[in-house]
Order: structure tokens, then C-alpha cells, then sequence
């Protein structure tokens, strides 16, 4: 959004308490996608004509590290690891522009093991009634 267009929007973001936590959950996610056919995909991507390492596409997180794995560039615990990295770092990221974009906190809620349901029908509640 541009300038105070985006002051006009009702937000709600859910922000990971805790930043451990958090990490743990991004390892454990990028595991599951390797163990659900990851690497087969991009393998078969890598088939494409016209589809290479340099396309904006394949330099996204994860896509590169198997990549370079599949190149033998280097190993699949590199890959891992690097690929685990850089989502980490993604996320990051995506954290802080959220925290500087809504200057407004009450509409980041940060969440620890469960949902916080209570605060996002307060939010809700607000919501509805500034445009009911």
C-alpha cells in the first residue's frame, strides 16, 4: 500500500511469542516438505525448458539450496541446513516489516502454544462495530 491508504485497513497478525519456539516450527515445516517430495519437485522442475538456477522462481528460499544440492554443489545436510536458514531468516524479515508497518499494537497478538482466541474477538468486536 501507499502512503495512509494502508492506515485505513483492519489488520490482525499474529506474532510468534516466542522466537525459539518459532524456529523450531520452521526446521520442523521445511522437514516435512522434504519428506512430502520437495526435492522430486524441483528435480522435475529442473526438466523444464527454459527453467534455470537464475530464474527468480528458483532462487526463492528452499528452491536454491536443492538446487545446489542437485547440482552437487553441496550436500543434502547442507542443503538442510542452509535451507532451514534461510527461512528462518524470512521470517525474520517478514517480522519486522509487520511490526514496523502497523504501528497500531492492537493488532498484533502474539500467540505462545494456542490460539488466542479471547483477543481475536476483541479485535474482531472493534472491527465489526466501525463498520456495522
Amino acid at each position: 500500500m501507499i502512503g495512509d491508504q494502508r492506515a485505513d485497513l483492519d489488520v490482525l497478525a499474529l506474532i510468534p511469542a516466542d522466537r525459539e519456539k518459532l524456529k523450531e516450527r520452521l526446521n520442523r515445516r521445511f522437514d516435512s516438505m522434504l519428506d512430502r517430495g520437495f526435492v522430486d519437485e524441483v528435480q522435475s522442475l529442473r526438466t523444464r525448458s527454459g527453467l534455470t538456477k537464475a530464474c527468480p522462481s528458483m532462487r526463492s528460499v528452499g528452491y536454491r539450496q536443492i538446487w545446489q544440492y542437485l547440482d552437487r554443489e553441496i550436500s543434502e545436510t547442507e542443503m538442510r541446513e542452509k535451507a532451514q536458514a534461510a527461512t528462518r531468516q524470512l521470517a525474520k524479515r517478514q517480522l519486522t516489516w509487520l511490526r514496523s508497518w502497523r504501528a497500531d499494537t492492537n493488532t498484533l497478538i502474539k500467540v505462545s502454544d494456542s490460539l488466542p482466541i479471547a483477543e481475536g474477538k476483541t479485535w474482531l468486536s472493534k472491527v465489526f462495530d466501525r463498520v456495522l
